[in-house]
């Protein structure tokens, strides 16, 4: 069963197949137990200077047990490596996802209005380690 902000946003399951199997030149971590995927991410790189998260999921059965966070600071970490910037958006109505990236020091840049959906919003959200100018040096 899916959950915010696929819901809203009209997606289903074979909606969301089908953005991780088109995503050529993307990166895909996964995390699961021996019964089943417990969550995942999906970003690629080269955007703005930086790596862009399209995708963190994690299975209602797995919420509150600190998925979500390992699986941000693994793509963090890959994307730092690459860029000072990691980027993503999440949907303004989805309040848990708007703390949970705001908590782990992603601000704000800006609203998508009607982006995907009329009357909703897409807000743009950055982290990041410094300058273009000084992490090329």
């Amino acid at each position: 069963m899916l959950s915010e902000p696929w819901k809203t946003l009209n997606f289903n399951e074979s909606d969301i197949q089908k953005i991780v199997a088109d995503s050529k030149n993307s990166f895909l971590l996964v995390t699961r137990d021996s019964e089943k995927l417990a969550g995942f991410a999906l970003f690629s790189e080269g955007f703005l200077k930086g790596c862009y998260l399209k995708i963190l999921a994690v299975d209602s059965d797995y919420r509150g047990k600190g998925i979500g966070g390992q699986l941000l600071r693994e793509f963090e970490k890959i994307s730092f490596k690459k860029s000072p910037n990691a980027y993503l958006c999440v949907s303004d109505f989805n309040k848990s996802a708007v703390g949970f990236y705001q908590k782990h020091g992603y601000e704000e840049i800006g609203t998508l209005t009607d982006f995907l959906v009329e009357g909703k919003g897409e807000i743009f959200l950055r982290k990041s380690i410094g300058s273009i100018a000084s992490f090329e040096k």
